[in-house]
């Protein structure tokens, strides 16, 4: 893809109707106004109406704009047309004769074939309900498209020709769907095959719990919990005190790949516990929704801890995490946590402390073999990082946002860790000296498979080697990624690193039962 250009062509605000294209990409398809192109940008997907193609110019123009302005090289997949037919199991709708074209598998023939076509929007709706459960029920075959005033955001020009979300998939709707609801409990409930959010309980949802359930094969993410916005009074206005736990959540961001497994807004007392997250094309568990650190505390004592998020983004997406925090946080906990093969299509790591990130906790996780970095801590202050295990991350294990970004106040205090690169990769950054006043790094282990010291000489000249060593910290198997520590480990004998069972992390065989 590359961009038309015109005013303000290189703004990531404004979004293009139109692009130009590669030789023989696209084609004048014969049932263009059916055709529709799904164009991936940064951290977010939009979806464009096909109007016309020009072969000879190559140039691509369409009834609606994308989200964000995109850059040459970014990626696209056209739907919906006959042309695209090649494999079995597709199928397109034309959307002017109303004809199904399927290409069936082996063995399906018309007579014993059974095709299902959603179009309902909520299979239950919670307004304002309370003290319900739902209990062993399975919920399918939803559909959920952009409705016709729907608008992509304040500032954001031609928000009201644009079919994408800015982030996270916020303004996606869910299968089951509640706002201000409280006591709701869904216990070994299973979500699938529906095109939106599996569950959406918003505005000020109070004392819910999904409990041991299985959300799969969904069009965006899996749960979102909290407003976006507060209106009227805060105090009223906020989620609190609800719950996701031992809950298993795979294969989503069908439709909408910008869409996160288990998303909370600006709430407090939620309590995300015990979940196994994976095969999402965005973020796992993203939590918090306010930039900066001039924002009135709403997001606050949120406790994400002993999850398992793995194989994440799929190369679709950037700028995401297997963990995600964003805005000031006060007693945030995010604890036990085990978060590997996040990468995406560029910027991806384990955990993400987003802007504005503040006097949240990180303990006891361990985040390996990400992309990008293991943790990542943008403009943020006053965090407490410590007795975790960061390793083996492709590009570089911790990586930190200059001080330019922080106002200068402290950022964080990052003691008794375990950081382990493959080579000199330990972190990224330019220029140590300029973070060197905030980031407090003292009492951790490194540790180069390589062999060779390999840590940083600028980093020790920025006073983060005091108080640390360089050494082997005696995993089991780091080779099939057994973190525990042996016996005599020097994290242990000569930090006082606790050793964490991370066997814990995910579902537990005996869960809980719901309260209510």
């Amino acid at each position: 893809v590359a961009p038309r250009g015109g005013k303000d062509a290189d703004n990531w605000l404004n979004g293009r109707d139109r692009f130009t294209f590669s030789a023989r990409d696209l084609a004048p398809y014969q049932d263009m106004t059916s055709a529709e192109v799904t164009l991936l940008t940064q951290w977010c997907d939009s979806h464009m109406p096909l109007l016309a193609v020009d072969a000879a110019r190559h140039e691509a123009v369409f009834s609606k704009y994308s989200v964000q302005n995109f850059k040459k090289g970014d990626r696209y997949w056209v739907e919906n047309t006959q042309a695209a037919l090649t494999e079995p199991g597709e199928w397109t709708l034309n959307r002017v004769s109303g004809e199904l074209l399927y290409l069936p598998k082996p063995g399906e023939t018309p007579a014993k074939t059974r095709l299902i076509a959603p179009r309902t929007e909520h299979l239950v709706l919670l307004d304002g309900a309370h003290d319900i459960t739902f209990r062993g029920i399975e919920f399918s075959h939803s559909e959920w498209w952009f409705p016709a005033d729907y608008r992509a955001g304040t500032f954001w020009p031609n928000s009201d020709k644009t079919w994408g979300v800015q982030q996270a998939g916020v303004d996606i709707g869910g299968a089951i769907a509640g706002d201000d609801c409280h006591g709701i409990v869904m216990d070994r409930c299973t979500v699938a095959h529906v095109g939106s959010y599996g569950v959406v309980l918003g505005g000020a949802a109070r004392d819910n719990r999904i409990v041991s359930c299985s959300l799969y094969d969904l069009g965006a993410g899996g749960v979102r919990i909290g407003p976006t916005t507060i209106h009227g009074e805060v105090e009223k206005g906020v989620a609190a005190s609800n719950q996701v736990s031992d809950c298993t959540l795979h294969d989503g961001g069908r439709m909408f790949p910008g869409a996160v497994a288990i998303w909370i807004g600006q709430a407090r007392g939620t309590l995300v516990t015990h979940n196994e997250v994976h095969h999402f094309s965005y973020s796992g568990i993203s939590c918090g929704w306010q930039w900066g650190f001039d924002q009135p505390l709403t997001t606050r004592d949120n406790v994400i801890s002993w999850n398992r998020v793995h194989d994440m983004m799929n190369g679709i997406l950037g700028d995401g995490a297997g963990i995600y925090l964003l805005g000031p946080q006060p007693g945030t906990l995010v604890e036990g946590n085990v978060v590997h093969d996040v990468i995406g299509s560029y910027a991806s790591r384990g955990i993400y402390l987003d802007d504005g990130s503040s006097s949240i906790t990180v303990k006891d996780n361990l985040a390996y073999s990400n992309k990008t970095a293991n943790f990542f801590q943008w403009r943020s202050r006053d965090n407490i990082i410590e007795n975790n295990v960061f390793a083996l991350g492709a590009d570089s294990q911790i990586e930190l946002g200059g001080a330019v970004f922080n106002g200068g106040g402290p950022a964080m205090s990052f003691t008794r860790n375990i950081v382990v690169s493959i080579g000199d990769r330990f972190f990224n950054l330019e220029n140590f000296a300029d973070v060197s006043g905030i980031y407090h790094l003292h009492d951790n282990l490194f540790y180069n498979t390589a062999g060779a010291p390999g840590f940083p000489q600028a980093a020790r000249s920025a006073g983060w080697a005091a108080d640390s060593i360089e050494a082997d910290p005696l995993f089991v198997d780091i080779a099939k990624h057994d973190f525990r520590l042996k016996p005599g480990s020097p994290a242990i004998q000569k930090l006082g690193f606790r050793s964490v069972d991370w066997s814990g992390a995910g579902p537990r065989p005996s869960r809980p039962t719901p309260e209510h």
